[in-house]
């Protein structure tokens, strides 16, 4: 997967149907955004513009 996010949705229980609390609240800050960043991939929108936030993404790649 283009963010990384693979790797740690793997060692979730039941990985790809974990279920998810509200607002992703059983994860962490950078595993929601590796989620966003996935998910904005698969989207493929014409525009795409990050912050400094997303900057400090340590995806392991």
């Amino acid at each position: 997967m283009l963010s990384g996010a693979d790797s740690f949705i793997k060692g979730l229980p039941n990985v790809y149907q974990a279920v998810l609390e509200k607002d992703g609240g059983n994860l962490s800050q950078w595993q929601r955004q590796l989620l966003n960043i996935a998910h904005v991939t698969v989207a493929k929108p014409s525009i795409l513009i990050l912050d400094k936030a997303s900057s400090s993404i340590d995806t392991g790649i």
